[in-house]
């Protein structure tokens, strides 16, 4: 809710953001809580617009995860948005608890009008990312190892850096997702911001373009489940933050990714990207905002 009204403060919200929610079937009450979000922001009038994706569990070789749930959703949005606007539009992948600051969207809007077609449709947009909403919350080392995380992702992304690995949150071209015929959504994809990263290098034969925006992504630190007692709760917040660090771990397999990819020579569409329908945002049941 928190991410929905930041997003809703922001001045081009109105006129250009279509937001959609990438729920799970999975989850127990997924459905009624997106609809309950969009119902009640449609009636705010405050984004162009708002709809949900749901995301089956039960598709054979897909990997649970943000992967997975991303490609679904970028697809559901892909056939909303009217095909005249693919080459205008650009996906923004956040999480939850993910705030971006207007000027983010101000600054990816302006660099991506100036920008010749040609690389255009190959942009990705890379902010840093910091945690700073919650850290009174939480233990002092799950504290220094965001720290430390977040520098990771930023001392990759200075100006002449030519490799500009994302983190978490980032911005890419749908014409550019569509070329990559959207996300994996395999056991390979597990570390889902890296892995589409180096496969749009792959299928554009190295001519994607990231911009670093310097307009940061707020992240929460991962918190575990409430327990009985402060130690109980020290405790528990460590090992949360235990289990995030090893699904991070699981982004290793890029790099296998990437050697097979290099080794048998697949560079450029591996497959061919499918034909879309857009569906009019116009109807009484798509509200422009």
């Amino acid at each position: 809710m928190q991410t929905l009204g930041v997003l809703a403060s922001h001045p081009l919200a109105a006129s250009t953001y279509r937001v959609c929610l990438g729920m799970e079937e999975r989850e127990s009450g997924a459905a009624k809580k997106a609809e309950t979000l969009v119902q009640f922001y449609r009636a705010q009038r405050v984004f162009l617009d708002i709809c949900f994706s749901m995301h089956p569990g039960t598709i054979v070789g897909e990997s649970a995860g943000k992967s997975s749930n991303i490609n679904w959703a970028a697809r559901w949005m892909a056939r909303r948005v009217p095909t005249h606007m693919h080459n205008r539009t650009v996906i923004t992948v956040m999480d939850s608890d993910t705030c971006f600051a207007a000027d983010y969207f101000l600054a990816a809007s302006a660099h991506f009008a100036l920008l010749p077609v040609s690389k255009r449709r190959f942009t990705m947009f890379v902010p840093p990312i910091i945690f700073d909403r919650n850290g009174h919350d939480i233990p002092v080392f799950t504290r220094l190892v965001d720290i430390f995380w977040a520098c990771a992702g930023i001392g990759c992304i200075f100006p002449s850096s030519s490799v500009k690995v994302p983190t978490s949150a980032y911005s890419v071209s749908l014409e550019l997702a569509k070329f990559c015929n959207f996300w994996d959504a395999g056991p390979e994809s597990i570390g889902e911001d890296m892995h589409f990263y180096v496969k749009g290098m792959f299928e554009t034969k190295g001519h994607i373009n990231p911009i670093t925006i310097y307009s940061p992504a707020s992240q929460c630190h991962v918190v575990g489940p409430p327990a009985n007692g402060a130690v109980a709760n020290y405790i528990s917040d460590m090992r949360a933050r235990w289990t995030q660090a090893l699904r991070h771990m699981w982004g290793s397999l890029d790099f296998g990714y990437a050697w097979g990819r290099l080794l048998t020579g697949q560079f450029g569409p591996s497959v061919r990207a499918p034909t879309y329908v857009a569906i009019d945002g116009n109807d009484d049941d798509d509200s422009d905002g």
